[in-house]
């Protein structure tokens, strides 16, 4: 089997974190939200394994930081629903990489 070693990039845009979602695009992983271990989170990054580069997810419109949520990739956008920030949630947003916005989906 061949084995792929990646070096870690030198610059993240996002903090470590964990409880949090990532979907592959099939060309990218979109990793969104979780805890750091003080806050919840509301940012995200898109890392692209071919270049070994990550760039920063627009936080502009996106949803209240949360934990515990749940994300699936539709062939188009990530869909984001539910998850923990203080309170549970009940909400469904979605988000189109290369967009700078977040849309608010009604439940």
């Amino acid at each position: 089997p061949q084995i792929y070693t990646l070096s870690p990039p030198d610059a993240l845009p996002i903090s470590p974190r964990y409880y949090h979602t990532a979907v592959w695009t099939g060309s990218e992983m979109i990793v969104w939200g979780g805890f750091n271990g003080s806050i919840q989170l509301n940012d995200g990054g898109r890392y692209n394994p071919a270049g070994n580069s990550w760039t920063a997810v627009s936080t502009t419109g996106a949803p209240a930081a949360r934990w515990y949520h749940t994300a699936v990739w539709t062939g188009s956008e990530m869909i984001v629903w539910g998850g923990y920030g203080g309170s549970y949630f009940n909400d469904t947003f979605s988000y189109t990489p290369g967009r700078v916005l977040y849309l608010y989906q009604r439940p």
